[in-house]
């Protein structure tokens, strides 16, 4: 009989106090009847050996990481000076991204980190707002259907747009379709109601073996744009466009002095805005078609990071972004 969860459990947490050391890496702790038991970075699964699938999990201690913040609203009139709300709409969350619904909901997009489900814990959710971002719904794990049940990451980094026929595609990372697992690519998704999500066939973008991470998509006029940062600072963004949404053909790579591009993109009077987050805070960009660039805004500094911002219904911005908690 194979031992019981909760003896693991137990063992592992002795293990976890004496690896400490060790906290990132992963340490198998038992194999026996096609079942294997691995501490990975405070968390301890139990995993099918025959299909890979994981059976169960397990948080025993966490280090330091994206669940140390929280995700909180700002305002603004203008787009370039916010200032904060007070308004909490996750704790435990980055990698946010807002866009209004066919049924003029406010939605956020975000990867999701509760402090109180395991299950729930490091995939993307969703919360709804019909207040114009006063009050929020409860956080709701997305479901994708067609990813395999085992064999990839899950899903992160979401981005999403509306469109013209009113259901929402879903850009984000993962490694399915990957040739080697670990090199994680763009892949879409499609939705009626921002909750369930059905896989669309192929990937949006790869470039193995550089990992593909934080898409940002935007539609200007009728052709699409994605943007998607490499992770080194001060490195040139991939720049693709389609005419679809879904078969992206790739540009000369983007750079925008004093800009990080890890952020998201929005429409703005006479052209768009790039809000990117880099060591200095929140920095700001403004492009009348896309493809020409300058610095707009040099700094935000109390945002720490992962910026998302969606113009509201009277012209003034609503902000998205992270908040350390502790």
């Amino acid at each position: 009989m194979p031992r019981s969860w909760w003896t693991l459990c137990a063992l592992a947490s002795i293990a976890a106090g004496l690896a400490a050391p060790l906290a990132s890496q992963q340490l198998l702790l038992d194999k026996e009847q096609g079942e294997a038991y691995i501490l990975d970075r405070g968390v301890l699964f139990r995993i099918d050996l025959n299909t890979l699938q994981v059976l169960g999990r397990k948080t025993l201690f966490r280090g330091p990481g994206p669940w140390d913040n929280r995700l909180v609203v700002a305002r603004s009139d203008d787009g370039l000076t916010f200032a904060d709300t007070g308004v909490v709409l996750a704790e435990g969350g980055g990698v946010p991204d807002l866009v209004w619904d066919a049924q003029g909901r406010l939605v956020a997009i975000f990867q999701y980190f509760p402090d109180d489900s395991d299950q729930d814990f490091d995939r993307i959710a969703v919360a709804f707002s019909t207040d114009d971002g006063k009050t929020w719904t409860k956080p709701q794990p997305i479901e994708i259907d067609g990813l395999p049940a085992q064999g990839s990451r899950s899903p992160c980094d979401p981005d999403l747009v509306l469109l013209p026929d009113g259901r929402a595609r879903l850009y984000f990372t993962c490694d399915f379709h990957a040739e080697e697992r670990k090199w994680p690519r763009t892949l879409s998704a499609i939705s009626e109601d921002c909750v369930h999500f059905r896989l669309e066939e192929g990937e949006r973008f790869a470039d193995p073996p550089n990992p593909v991470l934080d898409p940002s998509a935007i539609r200007i006029g009728e052709t699409w744009h994605l943007l998607i940062p490499r992770m080194a600072p001060g490195a040139p963004a991939y720049h693709l466009q389609s005419q679809d949404g879904l078969h992206f053909e790739r540009l000369d790579d983007l750079q925008i002095p004093g800009v990080e591009l890890r952020g998201n993109i929005v429409q703005a009077p006479g052209g768009y805005r790039f809000y990117g987050c880099g060591q200095a805070g929140v920095t700001i960009a403004f492009s009348p078609d896309g493809f020409q660039w300058r610095l707009e805004a040099t700094s935000i500094p109390w945002a720490i990071g992962d910026p998302a911002v969606v113009r509201m219904k009277d012209g003034t911005y609503l902000m998205v972004h992270m908040q350390r908690r502790h």
